[in-house]
């Protein structure tokens, strides 16, 4: 993080000023506001003991998003939470609500997490530790 002169603001190492001071809140406004850019999904958290969870889900039951749309959006947050944080931020846990399509190397490697593809009968979604949420 560099700070300015001022010290009034701060630049992260992307050249942005964050609009969250911590991950947890930051996903608390994507959770707020999400359904203004999204109109088709948008994203429950849900605070489980040591864990939050993040689920996707349809905003009307007339529209059903793609299982691809739903992988893109726990993506999308997880990118958001590396740029809040940094790099290395990882959940905890991801699952998918489809058959493993041969493709789970891949998903585990880019959320640097382990990835279980559950079939229908399982919920999609993120599950990143408390303590995580409080961090810059």
């Amino acid at each position: 993080m560099n700070f300015l002169a001022s010290s009034v603001a701060y630049v992260d190492e992307h050249g942005t000023v964050p609009s969250s001071p911590t991950v947890g809140e930051g996903l608390e406004r994507l959770v707020r506001y999400g359904q203004v850019v999204n109109t088709a999904m948008r994203v429950q958290m849900h605070e489980d003991g040591e864990m939050c969870k993040l689920v996707p889900e349809a905003t009307s039951p007339d529209i059903t998003p793609s299982d691809e749309a739903k992988d893109a959006f726990l993506a999308a947050i997880v990118k958001m939470c590396r740029a809040m944080s940094n790099e290395h931020f990882a959940p905890q846990l991801v699952t998918f609500r489809r058959d493993d399509n041969g493709q789970l190397d891949a998903f585990v490697e880019f959320f640097q997490a382990p990835v279980l593809s559950l079939g229908l009968l399982r919920s999609r979604q993120l599950l990143v530790g408390i303590q995580t949420l409080d961090r810059s």
